[in-house]
């Protein structure tokens, strides 16, 4: 018996919380100049989650869209505004 040679596996590679461990710290290293890309979709009132899987990070559901919504209102044209 000695020391270990390499960090001990809890969980196989392929279990959801090992890789969204790795999404996090591989992804979204935090610290100094590290840029975070975003992308803001406008109009979604809601994610339908409907027969998605919480163990499965990629399956998020599917974009449902306010038919209410006007990207050419000039309430969202000042909102877009105001957000940039």
């Amino acid at each position: 018996m000695g020391p270990l040679t390499k960090e001990e596996e809890f969980l196989p590679e392929s279990h959801p919380i090992t890789q969204t461990t790795r999404i996090i710290t591989e992804k979204f290293p935090g610290g100094g100049s590290t840029a975070l890309n975003m992308v803001i979709h406008f109009g979604v009132q809601e994610i339908d989650k409907k027969g998605t899987s919480s163990w499965d990070a990629k399956d998020i559901g599917k974009a449902v869209f306010d038919p209410e919504f006007d990207i050419y209102s000039k309430e969202s044209q000042n909102a877009i505004i105001d957000l940039c």
